[in-house]
């Protein structure tokens, strides 16, 4: 049992350095601008890790948010940007499904110029009477 332990540590200490030099990588290609393809690679690596350590389920340990944000945060700038976009509208109407909206949606641009505050109602739908106070 203690030489489970003594390997059960020694992967934990590998899985840390890949991650750690792994992380240190992607701010050092953010920094630089480098280009989709680069940070579709290293996705595409940490990937691998992720299965070498894990397994193909990829269900990372609670204790380890770091990797998962890591992999987050890759997936996104792999993206084109087309995907990005439809990855956004996707969110959003997730979210809006997620979320009753009782008297509607109205979405509006507003703007502070000066002294005055111009509102611009961009769209308004189902939009239903609000309780009146008597």
């Amino acid at each position: 049992m203690d030489k489970f332990k003594h390997i059960q540590q020694g992967l934990f200490s590998y899985r840390s350095t890949c991650a750690n030099c792994l992380s240190q990588m992607i701010k050092r290609a953010i920094d630089d601008h480098l280009p989709v393809s680069y940070f579709a690679h290293l996705y595409n690596e940490l990937r691998d890790l992720l299965n070498f350590f894990f397994g193909e389920s990829g269900n990372l340990p609670s204790d380890d948010n770091g990797i998962g944000r890591m992999a987050r945060d890759l997936r996104l700038y792999a993206c084109s940007s087309q995907a990005l976009v439809l990855h956004y509208y996707s969110l959003r109407v997730l979210h809006q499904q997620q979320h009753s909206f009782p008297y509607g949606s109205v979405t509006a641009k507003v703007l502070l110029q000066g002294r005055h505050l111009r509102v611009e109602v961009l769209s308004a739908r189902h939009l239903k009477p609000g309780e009146q106070e008597q």
